[in-house]
């Protein structure tokens, strides 16, 4: 019975959070991201602010994955992966988390045209949400691998897989439409995997 109500809160959660981010997001694409007040958000979602404030922090984080549902996502697909925890496999599991999140492909391309449309800078919000998968990543990898969370391995592999991610994300919002974000990261990978093994001039053509 408990665990039916745990289940019953979080849906609820999750289908606020989202309509609220609709509302946004419908609002920024009418008004511009400026001029949407949260109180528009608020009156087109039909919640209060304070409810708006429970789920973000400003108008900006709005375009941006919810953390604790990545954290949630990421931390699965790394449990998925099977040990030793090597740098392909800490890959897979970002794509595979990537692919789990309850946003789809169509979300984020609306969240992308917004902020580039927009000329928004997002920075202090983004780097909150990479170090709250940075620290996700370190912790759960330090615990099934048996090293301390600040060995530099793991901080340097942590993060390469995140800042790969990101390259991946930025080209993947300058691509075409048809482009998946996964298949992205997955190009993004491979590039790397050949300039670190000195496959791939930085002069030859890809």
């Amino acid at each position: 019975m408990q665990g039916q109500e745990v289940g019953r809160r979080d849906r609820k959660r999750r289908h606020t959070r989202a309509a609220l981010a609709e509302a946004a997001l419908d609002l920024f694409e009418e008004l511009g991201f400026a001029a949407t007040t949260i109180e528009d958000i608020t009156e087109r979602a039909d919640v209060s602010r304070r409810t708006f404030f429970r789920y973000f922090p400003s108008k900006e984080a709005v375009l941006l994955a919810d953390p604790e549902e990545y954290e949630h996502v990421l931390v699965e697909a790394l449990a998925a992966q099977e040990l030793p925890l090597t740098m392909s496999r800490v890959f897979a599991a970002l794509a595979a988390a990537a692919e789990a999140t309850q946003d789809t492909e169509a979300i984020r391309r609306r969240r992308a045209t917004i902020i580039a449309s927009n000329h928004l800078e997002v920075s202090s919000i983004a780097w909150q949400a990479f170090s709250t998968a940075r620290d996700a990543l370190t912790t759960h990898v330090a615990v099934r691998s048996g090293l301390d969370p600040d060995d530099r391995r793991l901080t340097v592999a942590a993060d390469l897989a995140l800042f790969t991610m990101s390259l991946a994300y930025m080209a993947w919002t300058e691509g075409e439409e048809h482009a998946t974000l996964t298949a992205e990261f997955e190009r993004t990978v491979a590039v790397l995997r050949a300039l670190v093994n000195d496959d791939l001039a930085l002069g030859d053509a890809i």
